[in-house]
Parts: structure tokens; sequence; C-alpha cells
């Protein structure tokens, strides 16, 4: 524990306990409802104990009233770990509205600062392949969000994810370039080169042929760009994971459909399997020549 005082204002540095936390929140008498999803989001980054001591303190007035920090006080408690922090007390009670005015750094600019070409579109790719992972269902909301810090680390886990991008680049005029390298990043675990070419194909649409599942959905992208009623960001992404899964099980199609709601709802899709492949050529008939 370090403490440092000036001016009538004292910086500390210490660890506090769940039961720490509970007592420092007695004097939280002014500040704004606490929001569920943002306790949950420190909660969950302390439990996975990526909880770093930045310097961005948890502030108390010349009052002892907590101004700032309540959602970390809040994240402690759900979270039950203990964790490091800097508190500052005797910050007059009148600077409380100009508090916790900044910006807070997009997973892009994290990124950026690590020197990541096409660090937006990295991100992004990053971001949904951590989502797809943790719930394949790929549904919103605070439970699926994915903190700047985890993107980076998973970049840093999974370089080639910057060569999904890469590849995807070409297609930025009909589709997503994040969503287009995360489908890409994907199925390549199951088969790099095929993932390849799906990517390449769906892209130039050199080469396609009627039925390919890539110039089917091609068609439909290319369709959407100028559509009054344009493909949501979750269903533009499910045609992607269909369309690369018909690409790999060599199926022609007439079209490429997604209901994810009302009459018909369908469960998102997932990406096949290595054993999924092989249960279907396993189910084809063989032609012998007679």
């Amino acid at each position: 524990m370090k403490k440092i005082s000036m001016l009538g204002i004292t910086c500390e540095f210490c660890e506090i306990t769940p039961q720490d936390a509970a007592f420092l929140l007695k004097q939280n008498k002014k500040n704004r409802p606490p929001m569920k999803h943002l306790v949950l989001r420190f909660s969950r980054i302390m439990v996975r104990n990526e909880w770093a001591l930045t310097g961005q303190p948890i502030i108390f007035s010349d009052k002892d009233e907590l101004l700032d920090g309540q959602h970390r006080l809040l994240g402690c408690i759900d979270s039950g770990v203990n964790i490091k922090v800097c508190i500052i007390r005797g910050i007059p009670a009148s600077a409380f509205p100009h508090i916790d005015q900044g910006v807070k750094r997009t997973a892009g600019q994290v990124l950026a600062i690590d020197e990541v070409l096409n660090y937006n579109m990295t991100a992004m790719a990053a971001k949904l392949v951590c989502v797809y992972l943790r719930d394949p269902e790929m549904r919103g909301g605070s439970k699926n969000q994915i903190e700047a810090n985890e993107i980076r680390q998973f970049v840093k886990d999974h370089p080639k994810i910057q060569d999904s991008v890469i590849l995807a680049l070409p297609s930025y005029k009909i589709t997503s370039v994040g969503a287009l390298a995360f489908v890409h990043w994907i199925s390549a675990q199951i088969d790099e080169r095929s993932a390849d070419e799906f990517v390449e194909g769906l892209a130039s649409g050199e080469g396609l042929t009627k039925g390919d599942p890539r110039l089917v959905l091609r068609n439909k992208l290319i369709a959407n760009r100028t559509s009054k009623s344009r493909l949501k960001q979750r269903e533009e992404r499910a045609l992607l994971i269909i369309a690369c899964n018909k690409f790999y099980a060599s199926e022609t199609v007439q079209y490429v459909r997604w209901v994810g709601k009302g009459r018909g709802k369908q469960p998102f899709p997932k990406f096949v399997t290595k054993e999924d492949l092989l249960l279907a050529a396993e189910e084809t008939p063989l032609l012998v020549a007679e």
C-alpha cells in the first residue's frame, strides 16, 4: 500500500477485497443508478484475472462521498475477487459533473497502437470470432460484449486473422470485410484451401457457374446494396455461413436463405465440421459406370 498526499488530496494504491468494496459503496450517495451490464462486464474481466491497475482512480470528495468508481466496486463484489485500485480522496464535490468525460479507446484503436494493418476490420473479424466461440447463436446484448483487450489478445494469439482480413478485402463493395474474414478464419480451421476458394470466389465472381453457392450469395449481396430492405448484420453473417457450408459440401443451390424471426424462424447456422463433411460423403451414393 502506497499513499501520497498533496494540497489536501490523498492518492492511495492498494488491493481491496469484495468486503472493502461493499464498505466503500456505503459512501455512494449522489451517483447515477448503476448499469447492470457495466457491472457484469467489469465482473467478468476480474474473474478472468484481466483487471489491470491503470491509474484510473476511484474518487471520493472532500465530503467523503463517492464521486466515481461505483461500477468497479460493484464488479468487485459480483466477481468475488480482490482487485488493485487507486483511490483518491479530497476532490471538491463541485467537480462531480466534470468527471468521467473521456472517450474509451476502441478495439481498432488498440490494434492500431500495436501496428496491426487494417486494424478496424481486423478488430471486427476478431470480435465476431470471439462472439461465435462464446455464443454460436451470435446474439447481441451485454452477454456477448467483447472487451478491446480480449480482441487484442486474440489477434496476438491468432495472427492469421490478419491474413483472413487481407483475403476478404476485395469483397468490400458487396459485404462486410470483417464478417467475411470471420467466416474465413473459422472455416480455415476445417480446410484452409477451401476457405480461401470460398472467399476469393465470392469476392471476384470469376469462374463461378450456375448453382455455385458463392455465385448465388454474391448476386444476393449485390442486390442487397441497392435494396430498400437491407439485410441486417446478423442475417448477412448467417447467409455467409450457410453459403460457406454449402460450398464445403459441394452442393449446388438455387437460393441462400435464412429466417431469423417470425414464422418459420430458424436457428442461427453453425459451421460444418470435418465430421459433418465425412458423414455427408458417406451418405452420398456413388455413381458406378455400367
